[in-house]
């Protein structure tokens, strides 16, 4: 049944049957009615134009937009038209429909091109969750609901895109050739871009996409053991501007602390090579560390950390752990290192540390650290020590022999190569600074285990697996005529 109600009838209304009703309605011109029906989620509502209703009109043109294609269910052919993969909402499972296209501007490898972002609307009108395409708007963050390898494109903001390939070429550009954002910025405009003015915001936004999209292939990797609803939980909460949030940092350097080497490789690893580096270093926030060395003229003191401390394994060329050094260089942190590294390497038997004598009394003191038998120092820093030291290998024969196929500097030739990101990582702020350095050591262990070794300085740790050739060595020409005309 229904009611029809009207105010200048004195009270009285008229009920009559619901199809009557449509039928009359139906036959009026310029008239627009209503039916209210309680429906499930599950229920697939219609979309034609009758039922786009926009309450103020349509949506006003934002002044830093040209042009806006506000009508639904027309496609450009011109451009590629892009929308979220999805179907139903992530926050209440309601079924979501399209609402409009926005013109994007798209960043490929090709240039620069105009694209549509075709966004969607949750139906449900109690969540009204707005989804683009690898994201949607909670509670005016920007939550990720995607998985990396499923993004062909990366939205920062509904009128910005990257290209995955794009992002995947100048990130594998800036891990080789130490190359910063800046200059990315300055390739681009000199060579792509007609007006730099248009692009403002490029440094900013490729940041974000490409730390976002990092996040996201590290997070794929670390949770890649859990149940799948607790990974998918994790994925889709994920903040793309913040994507460092709750404690994420933390987690990913527990994990790889946990996970930087197999349990096959580690049964095969016997020695190990510690050191620090300073100057890959974070911005403190707060009162600034202890620094080593002459102070400043001017009395004042860096605002930074002391760099980083690594633990090597100098046969394989992998960086077995990793350690912020907010203090200068000290025997607890070297302790700690030793370790977490014990508890990978079972087999460890020998360690190498330039400042081994200083460090091997709180060394012994360890009960983890019981088993190993060799406390040595690195052959080049061996010269400077005296004639009593009880760690170096050009006193002791036994620690000469021990160390006699051994890279002895395996560490100081990982930070030749790792000191050249100082100008890029020491402008990041401490969080994201922490989180690419521990993304480009896991990305080096990749490589070594690939035997690629075409990043680090031909002279360095992997000098020995360069040589496709055996070495010749010059031999005296056995012919006496022959060396005969060589004298002469």
């Amino acid at each position: 049944m229904a009611c029809v109600v009207d105010s200048d009838s004195n009270g009285r209304h008229l009920n009559t049957n619901f199809e009557v009703l449509s039928q009359i309605v139906s036959s009026m011109e310029n008239l627009s009615w209503f039916r209210l029906q309680v429906l499930a989620h599950d229920v697939v509502l219609d979309q034609h134009a009758a039922y786009d209703l926009r309450g103020a009109g349509p949506c006003k043109k934002p002044a830093s937009q040209a042009s806006i294609a506000m009508q639904t269910g027309v496609q450009c052919p011109e451009r590629l038209v892009l929308s979220s993969p999805l179907q139903t909402c992530l926050e209440c499972g309601a079924s979501i429909r399209k609402e409009r296209v926005i013109d994007a501007r798209l960043y490929g490898l090709d240039g620069v091109h105009p694209l549509g972002h075709w966004t969607k609307k949750c139906s449900n009108r109690s969540c009204a969750t707005l989804h683009h395409y690898n994201y949607r708007w909670v509670d005016g963050n920007k939550i990720n609901s995607s998985r990396a390898s499923d993004l062909d494109f990366v939205f920062v903001n509904p009128k910005t895109v990257f290209s995955r390939s794009f992002l995947d070429y100048h990130g594998a550009l800036q891990f080789r050739g130490h190359i910063s954002i800046h200059a990315l910025n300055f390739a681009q405009k000199e060579v792509l871009w007609k007006d730099e003015n248009e692009h403002a915001r490029w440094r900013l936004e490729y940041s974000t996409a490409q730390l976002y999209l990092n996040v996201l292939q590290v997070g794929d990797n670390m949770w890649c053991d859990l149940p799948d609803k607790d990974m998918e939980k994790k994925i889709l909460s994920i903040c793309l501007d913040k994507p460092l949030a709750d404690d994420f940092v933390r987690e990913y350097h527990k994990w790889f602390q946990c996970n930087a080497i197999t349990a096959k490789e580690g049964k095969s690893m016997y020695e190990i090579v510690i050191d620090g580096h300073e100057k890959v270093s974070s911005r403190c926030s707060i009162d600034p560390p202890a620094h080593g060395g002459r102070p400043r003229k001017d009395g004042t003191s860096k605002r930074r950390t002391n760099g980083w401390f690594m633990a090597v394994h100098p046969d394989s060329g992998l960086i077995i752990g990793v350690q912020e050094m907010i203090h200068p260089e000290n025997n607890d942190l070297a302790v700690g290192m030793l370790e977490d590294a014990a508890e990978l390497l079972p087999a460890l038997d020998c360690i190498i540390y330039d400042r081994m004598c200083c460090a091997l009394q709180a060394v012994r003191k360890s009960d983890m650290l019981k088993d190993i038998k060799y406390f040595c120092v690195d052959k080049f820093h061996a010269h400077g020590h005296a004639k009593t030291c009880p760690c170096s290998p050009l006193v002791h024969k036994k620690l000469d022999k021990r160390l006699r196929e051994v890279n002895t500097s395996a560490a100081e030739q990982t930070f030749a190569w790792f000191r050249n990101y100082a100008r890029t990582f020491n402008t990041m702020s401490p969080h994201t600074h922490f989180f690419y350095v521990l993304f480009y050591v896991q990305k080096h262990n990749e490589l070594i285990r690939k035997n690629n070794v075409s990043h680090l300085s031909p002279f360095g740790s992997g000098r020995k697996r360069r040589h496709q050739h055996p070495r010749r060595s010059v031999q005296r020409p056995r012919s006496r005529k022959l060396f005969r005309f060589i004298e002469e």
